[in-house]
C-alpha cells in the first residue's frame, strides 16, 4: 500500500455483463484524471484516506466496441484506510460516474457500439468496510 500526500493526490489521476469486464488502473492515474475535472475531490480523498496503489473500474470489450475497446470507465473502486484513526479498517471508496457515449461528430449517441468516444462525469461517491 502506497501513502499519497495531499500534492501528490492532486497532481496524480483518472470497464459486468457480456459487455463490460473488470479493468485494473493505477489509483495515480484515475486521481490525475479526475482531479481535471474536480480537483476539490482529489484533494478530500488525499486529505481523508490512505489509497493504495491499484484501484479498478470497468473496462468495454473490444468484443462490443473495438473502438472504445480496454477504456476504462466508472464506477471506480479504490481501497484503503482512514488516516485519522489508530487501528484504522479497510475500506472501499466506489467513485460513480455519469457517462455520455459520443458519436464521431461528438454528439450524445445511445448506441454504445458505434460510439466513438466516452464521456464520464463524476456523480458521487461511497466509502463502505470491506469485507
Amino acid at each position: 500500500m502506497q501513502r499519497f500526500s495531499t500534492a501528490a493526490v492532486i497532481v496524480l489521476m483518472f470497464v459486468s455483463q457480456a459487455i463490460y469486464a473488470d479493468g485494473a488502473l493505477t489509483t495515480a492515474d484515475l486521481l490525475t484524471n479526475l482531479a481535471k475535472s474536480n480537483p476539490q475531490l482529489v484533494q478530500t480523498l488525499g486529505e481523508v484516506f490512505v489509497l493504495e496503489d491499484d484501484a479498478s473500474g470497468v473496462r468495454i470489450g473490444t468484443n462490443i466496441n473495438p473502438r472504445l475497446g480496454g477504456t476504462r470507465i466508472g464506477p471506480y473502486k479504490l481501497h484503503g484506510h482512514l488516516k485519522c484513526c489508530s487501528e484504522p479498517k479497510s475500506l472501499i471508496v466506489t467513485l460513480n460516474t455519469d457517462l455520455v457515449f459520443l458519436d464521431a461528430e461528438g454528439h450524445k449517441s445511445s448506441n454504445v457500439a458505434t460510439a466513438a468516444s466516452v464521456k464520464e462525469e463524476f456523480k458521487d461517491f461511497k466509502v463502505e468496510v470491506a469485507k
